[in-house]
């Protein structure tokens, strides 16, 4: 029997997962064998020309947020998007068979639309490691695991989104002169299990950034934990990697980190590497949200996804800034009123480094963001908190974080997904710090924090707000 793999194909395999119900196993087994010849004709390094292009990290077996996912980019701008699926759909999820499943299937129905690349945990070793093989022998034959296994030696193990983005999973190939171009990576094998793949092919798929010192080191590798023959790279050997094939930035998955996205900077401050995870509450007891890194012509964002989500993301070109800003500096204004009426008790006290006394004292949450901002006020010159909460907003956002390590705002973060997912405008703040002051910021007001009654901001007076100004139905 011959399949039709439509779009009606694809609403019925969502809706046939969506409700824990298996696809006929036959139908699996032809899905397979027609993606198996599609992921064949691509070369290892896929070549993506694409206005707009979503980019996803691991999913890890979570079907009903990969869904999601998919479908809110895909609906962002009305189906003209590539989608790029940086592997591990497999493993440590409760629906393992399905995530893996229903990326063929959208490769199958959108061949030149959605890239499905090899991640580590696409292989035989590593599914039988975390538990994805029982869970297809339990729900389908050896042949349908067979044919699972051919598919992912099959997947290509890189792209290259409009010549300037490198999209792979875990990162850069290891070299000792010259790195490779993606030619010479093209002429590599990959149609094989990842322990008899090459040095190089295999630290696409394993390697990691160095876990401290990236920017700094003068050395290109550092032998990795994960095995051996994997390196982890540094900024040098990055950036070699990307001048040599003429490449502005990495793309990877690989590491889980509890906001669901990471960037990495040179010496110069430019950032050359961004790490993605997108399976939303990882493992079913993180409560990180789920990142995509979204590129629309010249503007990329990342896209952050909550298992707590209340809204969807943004329409293109909208933010929730513009009333945001004045609420959140209000709030900050506040607390910094406090201080100042309390600036000479508050130095005395911060002397003796009791902040936990003073935050007491003023009747105040402990937060990381209000010490910060105290230890600044003793770091101040003349404490003039005044002539600095008058400036514009980012002079007073950067006196809340005058160590510049962007640490104020890390905390809760998954909570502040509860709203929104949004990212300011380029030209406001430096990327790296901007969705981490808007999160708080929601944060700040849908927790509903006791800041004074002049202060104090409803929920449901923010849900209004939000349906005003057309960010929600």
């Amino acid at each position: 029997m011959k399949y039709s793999f439509d779009e009606s194909f694809l609403k019925r395999v969502e809706e046939t997962f969506l409700k824990d119900s298996l696809l006929k196993e036959k139908e699996v087994l032809s899905m397979l064998k027609d993606a198996k010849t599609l992921f064949l004709k691509e070369k290892n390094v896929v070549r993506i020309f694409s206005k707009n292009v979503s980019i996803f990290g691991d999913i890890h077996g979570q079907y009903s947020y990969q869904q999601k996912l998919y479908l809110s980019e895909y609906q962002h701008v009305r189906g003209d998007v590539a989608l790029v699926q940086l592997g591990n759909c497999l493993n440590r999820g409760p629906q393992n068979v399905e995530s893996f499943l229903y990326a063929i299937a959208r490769k199958l129905v959108y061949p030149k639309n959605f890239f499905f690349i090899r991640g580590s945990h696409e292989s035989r070793a590593m599914i039988d490691k975390y538990g994805a093989k029982k869970e297809i022998n339990l729900k389908y034959s050896e042949k349908v695991f067979d044919l699972i296994m051919q598919c992912c030696n099959a997947l290509p193990i890189a792209a290259v989104v409009n010549t300037r983005h490198w999209c792979a999973h875990g990162g850069i190939p290891y070299y000792t002169d010259k790195p490779p171009t993606i030619q010479e990576i093209d002429a590599e094998d990959r149609i094989k299990e990842p322990e008899k793949m090459s040095t190089t092919l295999q630290n696409i798929l394993w390697s990691d950034p160095v876990s401290s010192g990236f920017s700094t080191l003068r050395t290109r590798f550092e032998e990795s934990s994960r095995g051996d023959g994997i390196y982890d790279f540094t900024a040098k050997s990055a950036k070699e990697f990307l001048k040599k094939n003429k490449l502005d930035v990495i793309i990877r998955g690989h590491q889980f980190y509890p906001e669901g996205y990471k960037s990495f900077k040179d010496s110069h401050g430019k950032t050359i590497l961004r790490n993605i995870f997108s399976s939303v509450n990882y493992c079913g007891n993180q409560g990180n949200p789920g990142a995509v890194w979204r590129i629309i012509g010249e503007y990329e964002e990342g896209i952050f996804y909550s298992h707590t989500d209340e809204l969807e993301a943004l329409p293109p070109g909208k933010t929730l800034w513009d009333f945001l800003l004045p609420l959140v500096v209000k709030n900050y204004y506040y607390l910094a009123k406090k201080i100042v009426e309390n600036r000479h008790q508050l130095v005395d006290l911060l002397r003796e480094h009791d902040v936990d006394k003073i935050i007491h004292g003023l009747g105040l949450h402990s937060t990381r963001a209000l010490r910060r901002l105290l230890k600044s006020l003793y770091q101040t010159e003349n404490g003039n908190i005044n002539s600095i909460i008058t400036q514009d907003p980012l002079t007073l956002f950067r006196f809340f974080d005058v160590d510049g390590d962007n640490k104020i705002f890390e905390y809760d973060l998954y909570e502040s997904m509860k709203l929104a997912k949004c990212v300011l405008p380029n030209e406001w703040l430096e990327e790296e710090t901007r969705h981490k002051i808007i999160m708080q910021a929601i944060h700040t007001i849908s927790s509903r924090r006791d800041l004074g009654d002049e202060n104090y901001v409803d929920l449901e007076d923010f849900k209004r707000m939000l349906k005003l100004q057309g960010y929600a139905d």
